[in-house]
């Protein structure tokens, strides 16, 4: 049965689970490249200095013209110099080599080098202090030169720069590929789970128990094929149970139909004259059938639970007292044989009550006054066997006679022709047989076979 708080969607999921799985080999790349462009920090430091540098050879490269006085706070933008003055700073030359402006970084205790010949250079100049100069072209015969200092990172650019590393190597380039494996995963979980939702809409389509019919998935992967399997299987034992079952009403209304019109036929005829002993014992008859449909519906439902273990001879001797006075009223001698003996069995001891009741009773209707009958317990493998010296059944008639509503043509009164039939349901749910055979004296003996005791 379904609860609200177990209603998910298996595509959902799996997209979610497929989703995360992609998502997490995007996570480790980036972290990968990340670690891979972090591992060297001496490069990347040289990098973040000499990449400060290049910007401003290529801001103050515009700026400087023979004869126009140079405004350095004009010529670049970059406010780091002045909001961190004590981490990052700048030293602009000219052609000639004579300062021309600087930042408001303190020098004086850095140890600046000329680098002649070289347009770029890098080095450290101390613990976490990297210096780096670039030569640009200011108008005349000889280059002007800038260099920048990073004592220290208080803006984080280092940082950043990695971020903007791996952005660019990898968050970029997996923007395409996340939106193409959104859509891939997509639709391989649709069409994964095509089948299933084949096999929905043909069970949505099973709305009318007169139509029911196998499922059929084109070409579904192994683990549809047994579930189509295992719910065919399914719905061919609920056709053949609703066949079952409107053949047993049909055949049920016909058997009380003729009882019910003849006692009504009877008291119209009587009126108030009615024989009340007949009244009574159509009456019991009625009850008597009416009793038996009920057990033959419930005796077609029955299932034995796994380890319900009984003592059949203490189930034995108890019906044979309970049944022993109407045995007596008919005048047979009603016995047991080998119920002295503890047999355990698994079965039902409700419903192997009514199968050996309704064997007793087949019995009593159908042996002459003073006939004995035996109810005899065998063990190895276990058998109930009920044995009477009654007028019997003819050996081609064996087996007719445990349909349902079959009736013997002897025996004392006409029964409603279910009680071999209850007597098989029964033996069948419990995984065993029934057995009917005529005995040396002609009468009939029918035997419960089961498969294994307890």
């Amino acid at each position: 049965m379904l609860t609200p708080s177990s209603k998910w969607s298996l595509e959902a999921r799996l997209r979610r689970r497929l989703l995360g799985v992609i998502l997490g080999v995007g996570t480790l790349t980036a972290a990968i490249v990340t670690f891979h462009y972090g591992s060297d920090v001496t490069d990347l430091r040289q990098r973040q200095v000499l990449e400060m540098a290049e910007k401003l050879a290529g801001e103050f490269q515009g700026a400087i013209q023979p004869g126009v006085p140079f405004d350095p706070g004009a010529a670049h933008k970059d406010s780091i110099y002045e909001k961190y003055p004590e981490a990052y700073g700048w030293a602009l030359s000219g052609p000639d080599g004579q300062a021309l402006a600087q930042s408001a970084f303190d020098w004086s205790g850095i140890e600046r080098r000329s680098v002649a010949g070289i347009d770029e250079w890098t080095l450290q100049a101390g613990d976490d202090i990297w210096l780096a100069g670039k030569e640009f072209d200011c108008g005349g015969p000889m280059a002007c030169r800038v260099e920048t200092i990073v004592a220290s990172d208080p803006a984080y650019r280092f940082y950043r720069m990695i971020f903007a590393e791996v952005a660019v190597h990898v968050l970029i380039p997996l923007v395409p590929f996340a939106v193409l494996s959104i859509w891939a995963v997509t639709g391989f979980v649709r069409q994964t789970l095509r089948p299933l939702r084949e096999i929905a809409e043909q069970a949505r389509s099973v709305s009318e128990f007169r139509d029911i019919r196998p499922l059929i998935v084109e070409n579904p992967p192994d683990e549809v094929v047994d579930l189509v399997r295992a719910l065919n299987g399914s719905l061919d034992r609920l056709a053949a149970a609703m066949e079952r079952e409107r053949a047993f009403i049909l055949d049920a209304s016909h058997t009380l139909r003729t009882p019910l019109a003849a006692l009504k036929a009877r008291l119209q005829q009587d009126g108030g004259h009615a024989d009340l002993a007949k009244l009574r014992q159509d009456t019991d008859a009625l009850i008597r059938l009416s009793m038996q449909l009920l057990a033959h519906a419930n005796a077609d439902r029955l299932s034995v639970l796994p380890g319900q273990s009984i003592d059949v001879s203490d189930l034995i001797m108890d019906i044979v007292v309970r049944m022993e006075p109407l045995a007596r009223q008919a005048g047979v001698d009603l016995g047991c044989e080998g119920c002295d003996t503890p047999v355990r069995a698994v079965a039902d001891p409700d419903a192997l009550s009514i199968a050996v009741i309704n064997l007793i009773e087949n019995a009593i209707q159908h042996s002459a006054e003073g006939a004995p009958i035996t109810v005899a317990l065998q063990q190895g493998p276990l058998s109930i066997s009920v044995i009477d010296q009654g007028a019997g059944i003819p050996e081609g008639k064996l087996a007719e006679v445990t349909k349902r509503f079959a009736r013997g043509s002897d025996g004392r009164s006409q029964g409603a022709g279910l009680g071999l039939s209850i007597v098989e349901q029964i033996m069948r749910a419990h995984g065993g047989r029934l057995e009917l055979r005529r005995n040396a004296g002609a009468g009939l003996t029918a035997t419960l076979h089961f498969t294994a005791a307890a």
